[in-house]
């Protein structure tokens, strides 16, 4: 079956034009269903994006590192635990934002931040994830893909609590840095800590005493 999907193109970049059997690893297509998981891992309409690392990133970074198709193949499967899932989230992540088989994420992450601290100003959206809110992820990631499957599982045990709003995606399970850190963490917003030029909303964090407004 062909699915024409048009992947829309940044500046002066070209559009391009898939279809389900566009993606291969060399001569081989990839394993059936892999397109769910790179769809939603990398943002949909029920998943986070991950901030400048796209589609087609993911698409390349599994193209060169057949190793990790185990680990995405896993969202495919219902048995699979949480463990597994984070597991194999994190070996992607790993690969995407350019570290070694042997870096973990919390390694990578640092070393992306040193390395940013030190050459340029820190954009703290650019950073790897740290591991609690890389497991969240994945748990959405694996909920919104056993639903295109037509498994309904409960999104509570996926990523999700309810709210008075309804459902809200749970972003990590820990502060994004110790305490003792966060209360030095401020912006120069004059309304309030909201909006998309929030430095305090861009990096997860809640309105430190510093603040300014």
């Amino acid at each position: 079956m062909f699915h024409p999907c048009q992947k829309s193109g940044r500046g002066g970049t070209d559009c391009e034009q898939f279809s389900s059997t566009s993606f291969t690893q060399g001569d081989v297509p990839f394993p059936p269903g892999i397109k769910l998981f790179i769809h939603a891992f990398t943002g949909c309409d029920t998943t986070s994006a991950l901030f400048w690392q796209g589609k087609m990133k993911m698409l390349d970074v599994l193209t060169k590192n057949p190793s990790l198709f185990d680990g995405a193949t896993a969202f495919l499967n219902r048995d699979p635990t949480h463990e597994d899932k984070a597991s194999a989230s994190n070996k992607c992540l790993v690969a995407l934002y350019g570290g070694g088989e042997d870096d973990s994420l919390h390694a990578l992450r640092y070393k992306t931040f040193v390395r940013s601290a030190a050459s340029a100003k820190v954009h703290l959206a650019r950073l790897p994830p740290t591991e609690e809110a890389a497991a969240q992820h994945s748990y959405r990631t694996f909920h919104q893909v056993q639903k295109w499957l037509r498994v309904n599982l409960e999104p509570t045990n996926w990523g999700w609590k309810s709210s008075h709003q309804g459902l809200i995606p749970v972003m990590s399970t820990k502060e994004p840095a110790p305490l003792t850190l966060l209360k030095f963490l401020s912006c120069s917003c004059k309304k309030g800590c909201t909006g998309r030029n929030c430095t305090c909303q861009r990096a997860g964090l809640k309105r430190s005493a510093l603040c300014k407004f």
